[in-house]
């Protein structure tokens, strides 16, 4: 390696192995907290996270500002956290008063055809637009996570939905995984013929989704170039020539 005092810029070299993509994938996250989100019927806390996921924000081209705002929006507008508010109804009220907000003048409390606009300081239609588009994107697949569905159509809405949230070209590091999940699905939708076409729930194959995630672990990569950190378990029988155990330091372990 290059010595440090010469290059200030070089780099030791490292990869993580066996990385469990449940656990720590964004792309991962991305999934189980959109199950969450339709669980909790749409709360501000599992909706914020949705937004605030890198993937999401890269697909939208989201900015820190634009997450302020959105988090203003959905504490500030009463349609989410309970199931009352659910409705299809009251989301699409909630976003009129959004657009009427940004049309009309700043008149506090003036209300036009039963609507009292939301006015705020925000004047970036183009970030109204993008809030709006995620909202009504995610209640559209709401309605295509209910019911029972044979496994092949769950698996393409979920497909459909990936499509629709996640930029391929723009996750390089989580590309191994998400083409590992994809793998997975493919596999599930094998299982139909043994299914004889049986129809799932959501619950039920939420389940199944989930757990196609539990074992993806992120790529071995090039283990003997730089260090490589890893459990024990999976490196016990690689014949590496220096091997530092974290945790082992004299008069520490064992443990008096």
């Amino acid at each position: 390696l290059l010595h440090p005092e010469n290059h200030k810029s070089a780099k030791i070299p490292y990869n993580i192995y066996e990385k469990n993509a449940f656990k720590e994938s964004l792309f991962s996250n991305l999934i189980s907290d959109f199950f969450n989100l339709l669980k909790s019927y749409f709360s501000k806390f599992y909706l914020i996270k949705f937004f605030e996921n890198s993937i999401v924000m890269q697909k939208f081209k989201l900015t820190n500002e634009d997450l302020t705002y959105f988090r203003e929006w959905i504490e500030n507008l009463n349609a989410f956290d309970n199931k009352d508010s659910f409705k299809t109804t009251t989301f699409n009220y909630v976003l009129e008063r959004l657009k009427l907000g940004f049309v009309m003048e700043t008149k506090e409390g003036k209300i036009y055809e039963d609507i009292l606009p939301y006015y705020d300081n925000s004047t970036d239609i183009r970030r109204l637009d993008v809030f709006i588009e995620i909202i009504e994107r995610l209640k559209f697949y709401e309605n295509e996570f209910k019911g029972e569905k044979r496994l092949t159509e769950w698996v393409n809405v979920l497909k459909k939905f990936l499509s629709d949230f996640i930029d391929t070209e723009k996750i390089d590091e989580e590309k191994y995984i998400y083409a590992c999940f994809l793998r997975n699905l493919g596999i599930l939708s094998e299982l139909e013929r043994i299914s004889e076409g049986k129809p799932y729930s959501f619950e039920e194959i939420k389940v199944h989704f989930l757990n196609l995630l539990v074992d993806v672990t992120e790529g071995d990569g090039d283990l003997f170039n730089g260090v490589t950190v890893a459990t024990f378990l999976p490196m016990r029988s690689i014949p590496f020539r220096i091997v530092f155990i974290l945790g082992m330091n004299e008069g520490e372990f064992p443990h008096e």
